[in-house]
């Protein structure tokens, strides 16, 4: 399973966007480089395992390892699963979270993560198209998220 998180700020009714690196230094996966995603996290480790929530804890360590809030905290909020069966994703299983946080000021941590910025839901319909598949899946959970008044 691989946790997979995407960054809002409900106050502003915005969602954390990037670019995954074009160059294969920065960024391994062939068929995802250069894509827009919404999507943070990665696979469970071993040593998630040492704890009672193996999901939770890995979502947790790689939230931490790859962002950088500005000094705000963040909230996760468990939404649902992602399975593909076809592509990239035929042996991958997402779990789905977003997580919430009042900073404006998020940044990826490392080099995987281009051209980072915060966008409306209406720019994000207007350039869904240019997302990687699992963003696509979660894009109308995100916008139902935000439209609801979800507030931290």
């Amino acid at each position: 399973p691989i946790a997979y998180c995407a960054v809002v700020n409900s106050t502003t009714q915005s969602v954390f966007v990037y670019e995954r690196a074009p160059a294969k230094a920065d960024y391994q996966e062939d068929r995802l480089r250069g894509l827009l995603s919404l999507g943070i996290g990665g696979h469970i480790d071993y040593e998630d395992g040492n704890n009672q929530d193996i999901i939770q804890t890995s979502m947790l360590r790689e939230i931490e390892e790859e962002v950088n809030f500005g000094g705000i905290g963040f909230t996760p909020r468990l939404r649902g699963y992602i399975n593909i069966e076809h592509g990239v994703h035929a042996v991958h299983f997402g779990i789905f979270y977003i997580i919430e946080t009042g900073s404006e000021n998020v940044k990826l941590n490392g080099k995987e993560g281009h051209k980072q910025r915060f966008v409306s839901i209406s720019e994000l319909e207007d350039i869904a198209n240019q997302f990687e598949e699992w963003s696509q899946v979660v894009l109308p959970d995100i916008k139902e998220y935000l439209e609801s008044n979800h507030r931290l």
